[in-house]
């Protein structure tokens, strides 16, 4: 079992919003927020849901998936709260 540590002083760590679609839909589209945390040739993984910075759950996205990837400053960031 692989454990996801964010560390703030580690680059990787960016905050994104990603608009995808899965392999069998190519036409609806999704967004998702979250923090970069690995990178491959073929794969992204997007970290959420951290507890005393251990990542509880995250996304490996195909990059062939992808329509549009930016980073987001965290002063823009508003809770929904």
């Amino acid at each position: 079992m692989e454990k996801n540590n964010l560390k703030k002083e580690r680059e990787e760590n960016q905050i994104v919003e990603i608009i995808l679609h899965d392999d069998s839909n190519t036409i609806k589209k999704y967004k998702c927020v979250g923090v970069l945390m690995k990178e491959n040739e073929k794969t992204l993984r997007i970290g959420f849901n951290a507890v005393e910075n251990v990542v509880k759950d995250y996304l490996d996205i195909k990059k062939k998936n992808i329509v549009d990837i930016k980073t987001i400053n965290p002063k823009e960031i508003s809770s929904l709260f």
